[in-house]
């Protein structure tokens, strides 16, 4: 049975992309930062982004095994913004476990971080 690894909440290293998403907070503890994460962005209504590239899901799968070298070990981090429905955060978590990505992370804002 294959299991795809979700890390619920990750302030993980944000400022690598610059697709503007207002994230929902967490209180989990942030990660180390990898050297050249994987950012998967959601905006508005079915609005994709692989990095800073806006994209879609039928072409997600083949840029995303593109961008990660072939090597599917590698983690994709997946941030929404905090009005993007479930259903389609659940979309592209199916598109990247079955192309193989089977280490996701959702990001989240710290929720230590104030509200301005």
């Amino acid at each position: 049975m294959l299991v795809l690894l979700i890390i619920f909440m990750v302030a993980a290293p944000l400022a690598t992309v610059d697709v503007k998403v207002e994230l929902p907070k967490g209180a989990a503890k942030p990660e180390p930062n990898p050297e050249d994460p994987i950012f998967i962005s959601l905006k508005g209504t079915r609005q994709v982004y692989l990095g800073n590239n806006e994209t879609n899901l039928a072409a997600l799968g083949p840029q995303l095994l593109e961008r990660a070298g072939g090597n599917r070990e590698t983690r994709v981090y997946i941030r929404a913004d905090k009005g993007v429905r479930y259903k389609e955060v659940m979309r592209v978590i199916d598109v990247v476990q079955q192309n193989g990505f089977y280490k996701a992370a959702l990001v989240a804002e710290d929720a230590a971080v104030r509200e301005e």
